[in-house]
């Protein structure tokens, strides 16, 4: 009984110290992912708005025109590649609860073993 008792404490001391580096994983890839969304747009901003005053100043309304829908396409890859961000963080939080549900079914099979 005492054997299975420390294992099982040892086991609960992993499960602990997994769930608290699965949390700081996900707290940091969180932060990385939104500072990325954020420094790229904040530069995709500034691009538009740098592209958009040149053709105010210097080109015609046909050009106008093409620039805004390449400007629309590189948007629209943004919010493409920002959907991806999300579904990699979704994949990374399923990831963490199929660890979570595994020590727990392992956790009540010792209990019950005990």
């Amino acid at each position: 009984k005492y054997a299975d008792a420390q294992e099982l404490k040892k086991l609960n001391e992993q499960y602990a110290k997994t769930v608290s580096r699965v949390q700081m994983e996900k707290e940091k890839l969180e932060k990385q992912m939104r500072e990325e969304l954020e420094n790229k747009l904040a530069k995709l901003d500034l691009e538009a708005k740098n592209k958009i005053d040149e053709i105010m100043e210097n080109e015609t309304s046909e050009l106008k025109k093409m620039m805004e829908r390449q400007l629309n396409e590189q948007k629209e890859s943004f919010q493409q590649e920002k959907e991806s961000f999300r579904q990699k963080l979704a994949d990374k939080m399923d990831d963490c609860d199929q660890l979570d549900a595994a020590f727990n079914v392992m956790f009540v099979q010792n209990k019950e073993l005990n």
